[in-house]
C-alpha cells in the first residue's frame, strides 16, 4: 500500500510541478508511473532484479490510480492481476538493467535461470527494438577507507595501505575470535546464505578441504539466511580440527564494512545474478575478488594474468571451483611483493570504475539519447 500510495503521490503532485522531460523509475516499487505518465514525458525504467509486486485494478483505483491504461502488464498466471516491475518494462519508452552482461544473457536466453520466463522475453523485446541497454551499478560513496568509521585504521592508496590492512586484520580477527596471526590470509563471504542463488553450499563442502590444503587460510562469514543453521553446524566440526579459522558471524553494515577493511580476498558464487555489489565494494579496500563469472559479474571482475586483471574468476557452479578460485588466490598471496602490487592496482581500478560518478557518467549519456539532446550544457 506505501508504493502505491508513493507512486499517486508522483503522478499526481511531484510530476506536475516540475514537468520534466523525462522521468526515471526504479524497479517494482515505481513500476505503474511509467504506464501512466503523460505521453509527453519520455520514460526509462531501471531493473536491479526480477521481484516484482501484484494488485487488482480495484486495489490500485481505491489507492486513487488510474486504470484507464493499456501498458499495465496483467499476464500473470493466476487472473487479472497487475504485474508492477512488468508494467515498468512493458509500459516504459526505455529500460536499463544494472549490468550489460546481464542484459546479453537475458537477450541470448542465458538469463532464464532465476527469470521468469516472461520477464526475459520482455527484456528481449526491449532490447531488439533497440530500448534497453546495460549500465553497471555502483555501491555508495561512503565504502571508501579513507573515510569510513567502521574501520580500526583508515587507509588510502599509497605506502600506508599495507600496514593499516594489517592492523585490520589483527583487530578483526580478536573481535571474531579467529587466529591473531597477520600472515594468515583471510577471506571474507558477505552473501546471503541462501541454497537457491547464492551457492553457499558449494562453500560448505568446500570449507574442510581449504583448511586442509591452506595451513595460513582464514574465512569469516558475515552473513544470515536459510541456510545458516546447516552452515554452522558444520563450521563447529571443522573447528574441532582447525580452531580459530573458520567463523560466521550475523550480519550488519558495520561487520561488512569492517570485514573488507581487513580482508585480503572475497568469495563470491552465485548461481545468477544481475549485478551483486561485493566485488564491487571490497576492491576499493582492497581486496581481491573470487568470483563466478555470471551477471555482472562479467562486469566488473576479470581473471588476473601476470599484470593485468583484478580477481580470481571461476565459471563452474559447484565445491570445486570455489577450491580452484581459492587456490589461485593463494598462490598471489604468498607471493608478497606480487599480492601488493596487485592490492593497489585493484583498488585504482574500483576508485575509477565503480564509483557513483563513473555510473552517472552513463546514465546521462543514455538520458541524452533517449532525448536526442545534449542534456549537459
Amino acid at each position: 500500500m506505501q508504493s502505491l500510495i508513493f507512486q499517486r503521490e508522483v503522478l499526481s503532485n511531484i510530476i506536475p510541478s516540475c514537468n520534466p522531460s523525462l522521468i526515471q523509475t526504479h524497479d517494482w516499487m515505481t513500476g505503474l508511473i511509467p504506464p501512466l505518465v503523460s505521453k509527453n514525458i519520455k520514460t526509462l525504467h531501471t531493473v536491479h532484479n526480477t521481484h516484482s509486486f501484484y494488485s487488482t485494478l480495484e486495489d490500485l483505483e481505491n489507492a486513487g490510480l488510474s486504470v484507464k491504461t493499456e501498458k499495465f502488464y496483467k499476464d500473470v498466471p493466476w487472473g487479472n492481476i497487475v504485474d508492477f516491475q512488468m508494467s515498468g518494462i512493458y509500459g516504459s519508452d526505455h529500460i536499463a538493467l544494472v549490468s550489460e552482461n546481464w542484459l546479453e544473457e537475458l537477450i541470448e536466453g542465458k538469463g532464464i535461470n532465476g527469470s521468469p520466463k516472461d520477464f526475459c522475453q520482455n527484456v528481449r523485446k526491449k532490447a531488439l527494438d533497440g530500448k534497453a541497454r546495460g549500465i553497471l551499478n555502483a555501491p555508495d560513496p561512503s565504502y571508501m577507507p579513507e573515510i569510513d568509521k567502521s574501520l580500526a585504521v583508515n587507509f588510502s592508496n599509497d605506502n600506508n595501505m599495507c600496514l593499516a590492512k594489517l592492523e585490520n586484520k589483527i583487530k578483526f580477527q580478536n573481535t571474531f575470535d579467529l587466529n591473531v596471526d597477520s600472515s594468515s590470509a583471510l577471506i571474507v563471504w558477505n552473501n546471503r546464505l541462501d541454497d537457491y542463488q547464492k551457492g553457499v553450499q558449494h562453500l560448505d563442502n568446500a570449507l574442510a578441504e581449504l583448511m586442509r590444503l591452506h595451513h595460513n587460510l582464514q574465512i569469516a562469514i558475515v552473513a544470515d539466511g536459510p541456510y545458516k543453521e546447516k552452515l554452522q553446524s558444520k563450521i563447529s566440526k571443522i573447528n574441532e580440527e582447525y580452531n580459530g579459522r573458520v567463523v560466521l558471524h550475523p550480519f550488519s553494515d558495520y561487520m561488512e564494512r569492517f570485514g573488507y577493511g581487513a580482508a585480503d580476498g572475497l568469495l563470491n558464487c552465485s548461481k545468477f545474478a544481475p549485478c551483486e555489489m561485493v566485488q564491487l565494494k571490497g576492491p576499493k579496500y582492497g581486496v581481491i575478488p573470487i568470483v563466478r563469472g555470471i551477471g555482472g559479474l562479467v562486469d566488473s571482475v576479470f581473471h588476473i594474468n601476470g599484470n593485468e586483471g583484478n580477481g580470481i574468476v571461476f565459471n563452474d557452479y559447484d565445491s570445486n571451483a570455489i577450491i580452484w578460485g581459492v587456490n589461485n588466490f593463494m598462490e598471489i598471496f604468498n607471493n608478497k611483493p606480487r599480492f601488493k602490487e596487485t592490492q593497489k592496482r585493484i583498488k585504482k581500478y574500483a576508485d575509477k570504475n565503480f564509483s557513483v560518478e563513473a555510473m552517472a557518467r552513463r546514465c546521462i549519456n543514455y538520458y541524452e539519447y533517449i532525448l536526442d539532446r545534449n542534456i549537459t550544457e
